[in-house]
């Protein structure tokens, strides 16, 4: 095919899009948005790719196999043009294909951490995709233990971690970059309590990747404001997120109970004060009580619409000072370790000593 030929997909443009369809239009609404970046170039396309018309026809401009580079193309290129498309059927091999490229890239000792997040939070974009589009399937849950074991390669220390977040902090999507640093910071709190089981570890880091699945229940226009600016009608609706989300895990009857568990609560502390069932620290998960304070920490540290987020002594005072420590003991003596501040206080010394056990009971059910 000549490289001027109008009908190779590489050269239509705005006027070919608006004009009478090719023969590779498809009139289905079948067909999930994907962004041009969670495709790698040079690599073969794992799926047909399509754009829209303004009439809302749908166009293939790119086959299964191609090794074409999407962003290369004139379509793509084309202000008209904002997002690709792939059949619903298919997009399961697109987001494996990313995991599974996420999973090498991890490893390479020569890749510098910035771009490992970068690709990271493709990755992990494609499987939040797949979850909203298509809901929680095995498929989808298989897809998100390829996720959190791409985390926990990547994260081997405390400088590790801190480079990850510094890399997440300034790419989109707030509910991704949360997810990925939770899963990471719950992995090293827990190594440094001792925690060496990769089973369990990977088990935990998939604990706090999913915790906040209900929020896909939650409406947008809620989800969109900070704690502080919701009415109270709309913070109870907020809070549902956290049985929401058990109920979603639960569908599964593979599903970790610790999964199911964290979902349910990790908004919950040691003293009782959280929710929704106002736990007390003996009656918590023990992958829930790292969790909840990884999550906490993240919320103050990450930049919001509120503020541009705490430095992690000024998140640890905030902890200690104004929340009154209301975490476990343990795993908060743990995180001031992992970042290497020290702990003076005599309970923390006792603290210390506390290991929260890697194996908990299988048998136990949770009920949302």
């Amino acid at each position: 095919m000549s490289s001027h030929d109008p009908k190779d997909p590489k050269n239509l443009m705005e006027g070919d899009l608006l004009g009478p369809l090719n023969p590779l239009q498809r009139d289905d609404d079948d067909l999930v948005a994907i962004d041009k970046d969670e495709f790698l170039p040079g690599l073969p396309l794992p799926t047909d790719v399509f754009v829209r018309t303004s009439t809302g026809k749908a166009i293939m401009i790119a086959k299964r196999g191609a090794k074409s580079s999407l962003q290369e193309l004139h379509v793509s290129q084309s202000q008209t043009v904002a997002t690709f498309y792939v059949r619903r059927e298919d997009y399961n091999a697109a987001v494996e294909q990313n995991l599974k490229i996420a999973g090498v890239l991890v490893r390479r000792t020569e890749i510098p951490i910035s771009r490992k997040a970068s690709f990271l939070r493709t990755a992990v974009q494609s499987v939040f995709t797949e979850l909203d589009h298509l809901g929680l399937t095995e498929s989808t849950l298989e897809h998100s233990r390829m996720a959190v074991q791409a985390v926990t390669s990547l994260v081997q220390s405390r400088a590790d971690y801190l480079e990850l977040v510094e890399s997440l902090k300034p790419l989109p999507g707030s509910i991704i970059k949360t997810a990925v640093a939770g899963a990471a910071l719950s992995v090293v709190i827990a190594k440094e309590m001792g925690w060496r089981n990769s089973v369990n570890l990977e088990k935990l880091a998939l604990c706090a990747f999913l915790r906040d699945v209900g929020l896909r229940d939650i409406p947008f226009e809620i989800l969109k404001k900070s704690h502080t600016r919701m009415t109270p009608e709309e913070r109870m609706i907020w809070e549902t997120h956290c049985v929401r989300g058990a109920e979603i895990l639960s569908q599964l009857p593979d599903m970790p109970v610790e999964v199911i568990a964290t979902a349910l609560e990790h908004h919950e502390n040691a003293v009782g004060q959280g929710f929704p069932r106002h736990l007390r620290d003996m009656k918590m998960n023990p992958f829930a009580k790292i969790v909840a304070l990884a999550d906490l920490y993240i919320d103050l540290t990450f930049p919001s619409c509120d503020h541009p987020g705490m430095s992690l002594h000024e998140a640890l005072q905030h902890i200690e000072f104004v929340l009154g420590s209301p975490y476990n003991k343990a795993c908060m003596v743990a995180l001031k370790r992992a970042f290497s501040i020290q702990t003076t206080k005599p309970e923390e010394a006792e603290a210390a000593r506390e290991r929260i056990p890697e194996i908990t009971d299988p048998d136990r059910k949770i009920t949302p």
